[in-house]
């Protein structure tokens, strides 16, 4: 008889973007990482199946959108200080980082507004740090920061 369905048992939905953002946390500049794009398009899923991959265990996730009250306080001192938000981001994790194996994504960086500030002085800190937002660029009345630079 006729299915209107075909199941798939075990099978892993790969995104071409994967591999670019394989590529930048293998062989990276030493810039963040910034995926920006339209909501629920597998910005997040993407990011995170690499971390997985990449990383393991150091693979850690800040969520803005389900946790941005626990997580906010982690960039209340200097953004320029990122050895400190990472030592902070570690013990609130309590995962133990190290520049050489960890992989942060800040997911839904833009409702953070010292998060999405702090991406500029990761770039050359050795860190590997992947944001993604889905409303990155808009403008709002809010906003008292610049836009970051040297973020890739």
């Amino acid at each position: 008889m006729y299915s209107k369905y075909i199941i798939l048992e075990g099978a892993i939905m790969r995104r071409a973007i994967e591999k670019v953002i394989e590529q930048w946390a293998t062989e990276g500049d030493g810039r963040p990482l910034l995926i920006r794009g339209a909501r629920r398009v597998g910005k997040t899923y993407a990011a995170e199946a690499v971390g997985g991959r990449v990383a393991g265990s150091s693979f850690v996730k800040l969520d803005f959108q389900t946790d941005l009250d626990l997580i906010a306080p982690l960039f209340d001192g200097p953004t320029d200080d990122v050895d400190a938000i990472m030592a902070r981001i570690g013990d609130y994790k309590r995962v133990p980082l190290s520049k050489s194996s960890a992989f942060v994504l800040f997911d839904e960086v833009q409702l953070c507004e010292r998060a999405l500030n702090s991406l500029r002085f990761f770039s050359g800190s050795g860190w590997r740090v992947c944001a993604t937002g889905s409303q990155l660029g808009v403008a709002t009345r809010k906003r008292r920061l610049p836009f970051p630079s040297g973020v890739r």
